[in-house]
């Protein structure tokens, strides 16, 4: 995801100057009103590699996540990394920030002056010559499948339906907590004792809260939409297909143009994690849709995301031939579709 903070004349500059004076070690940044905002720095520290290790260290706040660009000597080949520290007792709105502006601050101060390994750790007393290490190992055998793996622990330790608080730990690592009432309504869901749960996230109290659970279609629910509040919305679409009645889980990311920055940074970061907690509970998404304006919530717009057009074309006009003078062939025909909705509470 794109967070929308970039690097600064002020923040370049500062690493332009560490570029070129070799007894800088690191450069320490933090996020604030949306801004990169450089907050300390240290220079080369007597002693091997494993000094400088503990002397960034040591500029780390025990309560605050920060990112350090660091230059360790005869470790990383010239070159800088990025250590992303994310103590365990941040805030979600801040791991969510941080998650999402990561690697545009490499990026904005050049990739080409980093090693590719972002080193991240949660406990100051991690940020060792022997963890960075270590984690390098660990990426060796691949960044993706560690995430993938470290879930699946994570998720099989704990019964999700036993709980009346949840924790999910994702992609990025994010806890998101639902409420005993956003569990139950999942589960009507599942149990398809309802056809509809329009949800949200609140960043003050780190939890999933209910807005509505019950029967409705996709007209009805976009009138329970505001233009500056983002929703997460999960509809059993009801439709005949193909002269067959048909349905589909549909999963809707509803972010207005303009709701504020921060609530789109938290909604876009959460969403991963959020499905996860829904697979937990056994609810199956059969589609994932983003929408940004209320209108698009309707039962038509649905359909051709269930079922896109395009798709359809291209079947149909692969098994024509064209005639030569005639140009190309039309479309005469088409699949054709009907909405079944259930009738709103």
């Amino acid at each position: 995801m794109h967070c929308g903070i970039t690097v600064d004349d002020e923040v370049r500059k500062a690493f332009s100057e560490a570029l070129n004076d070799q007894d800088v070690l690191f450069l320490k940044f933090h996020v604030e009103n949306d801004n990169y905002v450089k907050v300390g720095s240290g220079r080369v520290a007597a002693g091997d590699a494993s000094a400088q290790f503990q002397a960034v260290q040591k500029a780390l706040a025990d309560d605050h996540p920060a990112y350090c660009v660091v230059r360790v000597p005869n470790v990383t080949e010239g070159k800088f990394v990025l250590l992303w520290y994310m103590p365990e007792g941040a805030t979600v709105r801040d791991r969510m920030v941080y998650a999402s502006s990561c690697h545009q601050l490499r990026t904005g101060l050049g990739a080409s002056n980093f090693l590719s390994h972002i080193f991240t750790f949660a406990k100051k007393d991690e940020c060792t010559l022997n963890d960075y290490s270590e984690s390098i190992k660990k990426v060796e055998q691949s960044d993706a499948m560690t995430y993938q793996e470290k879930v699946k622990l994570e998720a099989d330790a704990d019964s999700v339906k036993s709980m009346s608080l949840v924790k999910v730990s994702a992609i990025v690592d994010l806890p998101v907590q639902t409420s005993q009432e956003m569990i139950d309504a999942a589960r009507k869901f599942q149990e398809k004792s309802v056809s509809t749960v329009l949800f949200h996230f609140e960043p003050e109290t780190e939890l999933l809260h209910v807005d509505f659970v019950g029967n409705s279609n996709f007209d009805d629910t976009s009138k329970k939409l505001t233009t500056v509040d983002p929703r997460f919305i999960l509809h059993n679409f009801s439709h005949i297909h193909q002269g067959q009645q048909a349905q589909t889980n549909v999963f809707v990311y509803y972010c207005p143009e303009d709701a504020k920055h921060k609530l789109k940074m938290l909604y876009s970061s959460s969403k991963a994690v959020i499905l996860k907690i829904l697979d937990r509970l056994n609810v199956s998404v059969n589609k994932n849709v983003e929408v940004s304006e209320a209108k698009d919530v309707n039962d038509s717009y649905m359909l051709e995301e269930v079922y896109p057009p395009l798709a359809v074309h291209r079947s149909v006009q692969a098994k024509k031939t064209a005639k030569p003078g005639k140009g190309p062939s039309r479309l005469i025909g088409g699949a054709k579709f009907q909405v079944s909705s259930p009738k709103a509470d």
